[in-house]
C-alpha cells in the first residue's frame, strides 16, 4: 500500500488547517441584523460624522459608507446638523437624534424627504443630558411600519429613563405616520415636546391596535395656530392616552380668524389618568380660548369676546 510522503503530509495538514480557520472566521462573521444568545437583535452601527451635512450622502458618515444594508442603526451625535430633502434609499432599524454628548443635534426633514425607520428616538433614551430636535417642514416620515415587524418600535420624543435629556419634534408640513410616545414617566426623566405648527401637517397612526399617541408625565403635546387654525391629529383608528402630569398646550399668537371650534385630536378613545395640564397662551383680546374633552376627541374653542 502506497503512503503519502512526509513533506506532502505537511503541506496537506497546513492546507486543511487554513481551510478550517477560514471556515471558522466566516462562521463568526454574522450577517446583520442577527439575534444574540438572549434573542435580542444586533444591528450594525453608523455615526453621522459631519458637523453639518446630508443624511443621504456617504461622505457624511463614518467610514464614508451610507447606512443601507441590514436595517442599520444610525446615530446623529450632539452638535451635528443633518438634512434630508430626497428619498433615503433604505429603511433604518433605529435612528437616534441626540447622543454621545450634551450638545443638541438637529435633523431637518424638508420637502421631498422620504424616510422609514423602525424606531426614532429624540434623543437617546439612555444618554445623560443628551438633546435632540427634528424639524419636519415637508416630505414623508414613517416610523414603526416596516414589513419586518420584529424591527418596529415607536417615535420617542423625550421618552426614556431618568437621564435628564430633552427632545423636540416640530411638525409644520408633510406626512407623518407613527406610534408616538412623548415624555417620560418619572421625575428626572427625559422631557419631550411634540409641536404641531399650522394647518399643513398631516399626522396619522398606523392603524394597528397599539399604535397610539401617549403623552406622559414629562411630555407636552403642543398646537401652534397659524392665521386660520391648526391641523388635527388623526387617531380615528387608535387612541390618545394622557398620563398624570401631561401637558396639552395651545399657542394662538398668530390666529386672526372667526369664532370656531378646532378639532385638535380626533379619536374614539381618549383616556386620562390623573390631572392633565391644559394651557392656552398668546391669544390677544378679544380672543378667548378653551380646551375641552369631547366624544370625538380633544377640541379647542376660540371665541371673540366683547
Amino acid at each position: 500500500i502506497s503512503q503519502t510522503p512526509a513533506p506532502m503530509k505537511k503541506v496537506l495538514f497546513i492546507a486543511v488547517s487554513f481551510f478550517a480557520l477560514a471556515c471558522a472566521v466566516f462562521a463568526a462573521e454574522k450577517t446583520y441584523p442577527y439575534k444574540d444568545r438572549l434573542g435580542d437583535w444586533v444591528y450594525q452601527n453608523f455615526t453621522f460624522k459631519a458637523k453639518k451635512g446630508n443624511l443621504d450622502k456617504a461622505r457624511d458618515w463614518n467610514g464614508e459608507k451610507l447606512p443601507t444594508e441590514g436595517f442599520p442603526r444610525c446615530n446623529i451625535p450632539g452638535g451635528a446638523v443633518a438634512t434630508l430633502d430626497g428619498p433615503y434609499p433604505a429603511p433604518l432599524s433605529r435612528l437616534f437624534v441626540g447622543c454621545e454628548n450634551d450638545k443638541k443635534s438637529l435633523l431637518l426633514l424638508k420637502q421631498g424627504a422620504v424616510l422609514s425607520a423602525g424606531a426614532l428616538l429624540i434623543p437617546d433614551a439612555y444618554a445623560t443630558d443628551s438633546a435632540g430636535e427634528v424639524r419636519m417642514t415637508g416630505g414623508e416620515l414613517s416610523v414603526g411600519n416596516l414589513k419586518e415587524a420584529d424591527h418596529n418600535g415607536s417615535l420617542f420624543v423625550g421618552a426614556g429613563g431618568t437621564v435628564s435629556g430633552t427632545g423636540h419634534f416640530i411638525f409644520s408640513d408633510g406626512t407623518l405616520a407613527a406610534r408616538l410616545l412623548i415624555g417620560g414617566t418619572l421625575s428626572g426623566s427625559n422631557v419631550g415636546t411634540f409641536s404641531v405648527e399650522g394647518s399643513l401637517p398631516h399626522f396619522t397612526t398606523l392603524g394597528k391596535s397599539d399604535n397610539r399617541v401617549e403623552v406622559r408625565k414629562t411630555g407636552t403635546l403642543e398646537f401652534i395656530l397659524d392665521e386660520a387654525g391648526v391641523a388635527s391629529l388623526d387617531l380615528r383608528k387608535s387612541s390618545l392616552r394622557l398620563q398624570h402630569g401631561a401637558t396639552i398646550r395651545v399657542n394662538g399668537a398668530k390666529y386672526n380668524g372667526p369664532t370656531k371650534t378646532i378639532l385638535l385630536v380626533e379619536t374614539p378613545a381618549l383616556s386620562r389618568s390623573g390631572t392633565v395640564n391644559l394651557e392656552t397662551a398668546g391669544f390677544s383680546p378679544p380672543y378667548q380660548a378653551t380646551i375641552s374633552y369631547e366624544n370625538r376627541g380633544l377640541t379647542l374653542r376660540v371665541s371673540k369676546g366683547k
